[in-house]
């Protein structure tokens, strides 16, 4: 877990008198700090792709290998929007 989770995990720790009022609230709020952290880890991993896929089609003279490489790109690209707007 980055700090950043963890400084957010603290501050939404739950008192004393809410964790009376909801037990559950603690691990839900466990999992979607996971959660956050995978996707996290997951859209550094596209961006990187996409840096190695905008490299390769600064290279290509190809017309057919250009479109090719330009299309998976695009799918990269919208697949890291997905996951960035969930």
């Amino acid at each position: 877990m980055t700090m950043a989770l963890r400084a957010i995990n603290c501050r939404l720790r739950p008192s004393a008198r809410s964790r009376k009022q909801d037990p559950c609230r603690d691990s839900e709020i466990a999992e979607r700090l996971i959660a956050l952290d995978e996707l996290q880890s997951w859209r550094t991993q596209a961006q990187a792709e996409s840096k190695e896929l905008t490299a390769r089609v600064g290279k290509v003279a190809d017309g057919r290998r250009h479109k090719e490489v330009q299309s998976t790109l695009n799918q990269q690209m919208a697949i890291c929007g997905r996951y960035a707007r969930s």
